[in-house]
């Protein structure tokens, strides 16, 4: 350690510790000496400072973050340590990366994305951004959910139904799936056949005609409208009875006695088929004049009858 004891005009007294020699004292002319402060070295390596006394070079060099002959300077912006050879991190904060010129802890913190007091740690898994404050999507795909630690960005894409860098936006409406690159059903029900944002289902059910999840089956034969909840009528013409899915209207027509759409608008006439063939044979045989000449009814008697 050095230490200027007096000054005089010329000469300057000096009290000197070094390791070999203990406390000395000396005198020097001051055009020997470049160097006033006192303590003249602090940062002189060695458990003592000890420097020349003559002109305050430090013997071991400097300490950690300091430089020059004397000591004096701290390391230059952007370094630290020994002999000011290490550079701070590129990612302490600040326009230079700033860093303790001692120790390289990064003063004004770190840039988003790294943590830790020399900020050479990105965010722990599944965080980001400054001071890894935010927490990564969930529906971030894969089995962490792991995302960029700087800006959240999600590495393996969206789970299915999300959109986005940051897989925060469900699929617009009307999509669905992995990249929401799948259409919802035109049966889904509903003005804008909206489905589930992530596997498709209708949510508001089917439109009339349709079932399923999805709604992209269609009625069972002989049964038609919403939720397949109604039966095609039985005087549809065929052996299946079968009608339209949506409307119920009979593919092939009514059978005999029965119209409309759906063949259910009564018959088309007031009797039945029996009724109606005997009532025409009734009227054939009025409409007729049929006469029989004579019929004999006993010994000699002949009578004509018109009918």
């Amino acid at each position: 350690m050095c230490f200027i004891v007096s000054r005089g005009s010329d000469f300057i007294r000096l009290l000197v510790y070094g390791s070999s020699t203990g406390w000395t004292r000396g005198k020097r002319h001051s055009s020997q000496i470049g160097f006033m402060a006192s303590p003249l070295n602090e940062h002189c390596k060695g458990e003592d400072n000890s420097c020349d006394n003559v002109d305050g070079t430090c013997y071991q060099g400097c300490d950690p973050g300091y430089q020059g002959a004397l000591c004096k300077q701290e390391c230059q912006s952007g370094t630290y340590g020994k002999d000011c050879r290490l550079t701070c991190n590129e990612h302490c904060k600040g326009e230079d990366n700033y860093c303790n010129n001692v120790d390289g802890t990064c003063d004004q913190g770190c840039n988003p994305g790294y943590q830790g007091a020399l900020c050479t740690q990105e965010c722990d898994l599944g965080t980001y951004w400054k001071n890894c404050s935010l927490t990564c999507s969930k529906h971030c795909k894969g089995e962490d959910n792991s995302c960029d630690n700087v800006d959240g960005t999600c590495h393996q894409g969206c789970d299915p139904g999300y959109q986005g860098a940051h897989c925060r936006h469900e699929c617009e409406s009307g999509t669905y799936g992995k990249d929401c690159r799948l259409t919802c059903s035109e049966h889904c029900n509903g003005e804008d056949n909206s489905c589930d944002h992530v596997d498709g289902t209708c949510d508001q059910g089917c439109n009339p005609g349709y079932q399923g999840a999805f709604c992209t089956q269609e009625c069972d034969l002989g049964t038609y409208w919403k939720n397949c909840s109604l039966t095609c009528s039985e005087y549809c013409k065929g052996e299946d009875n079968s009608c339209d899915n949506v409307d119920g209207t009979c593919h092939h027509g009514c059978d005999p006695g029965y119209q409309g759409a759906q063949c259910r608008h009564g018959e088309l006439f007031p009797h039945t088929v029996n009724d109606l063939a005997t009532q025409n044979i009734t009227s054939l045989f009025h409409s007729l004049d049929v006469r029989i000449r004579w019929i004999t009814l006993g010994s000699n008697s002949k009578k004509m009858y018109k009918f």
